[in-house]
């Protein structure tokens, strides 16, 4: 059991070196860095807007739309009007899009099956609802009144 004092650095350190590999993210020498989270809910969801971006990635509207101008001006996302509600868009991945989904899915499936050596199924759905949980209350992870 980690010790209640290495809690926070624990957490800290994991969420660092995530954000460090994620902002190094890069393909055929052009620097995606968060933009691959938005080309991973594409690729999930190819009727995507960019508000269900907003609302699963917790971030404020003009952080996700520099992110897809950038990878629009990548030519790695597509924008494409919502035939639902002419309001908005809809994106959908590009050819070179897709090869960089599909490596960033190589990565993910590597990632589970080196953690699934290692830990049960019961162990991995355990931890990712302790992180589910640390996510919904992270506004309080470092008050200190």
């Amino acid at each position: 059991m980690v010790e209640n004092q290495n809690k926070i650095p624990l957490i800290y350190g994991l969420a660092t070196q995530f954000i460090r590999q994620i902002n190094t993210f890069s393909h055929k020498g052009k620097k995606i860095g968060s933009g691959i989270l938005c080309i991973h809910l594409i690729g999930q969801n190819s009727k995507i807007t960019l508000g269900e971006m907003i609302e699963i990635l917790n971030i404020p509207p003009s952080t996700a739309t520099r992110i897809t101008d950038n990878l629009v001006e990548l030519k790695l996302i597509e924008r494409r009007m919502n035939e639902e509600d002419r309001r908005g868009f809809r994106f959908s991945l590009t050819k070179e899009g897709l090869e960089i989904y599909s490596r960033f899915q190589l990565h993910q499936e590597h990632f589970n099956s080196v953690i699934g050596k290692e830990h049960s199924t019961s162990e991995i759905s355990n931890f990712f609802n302790v992180l589910q949980t640390i996510s919904k209350n992270s506004n309080i992870l470092l008050v200190i009144n």
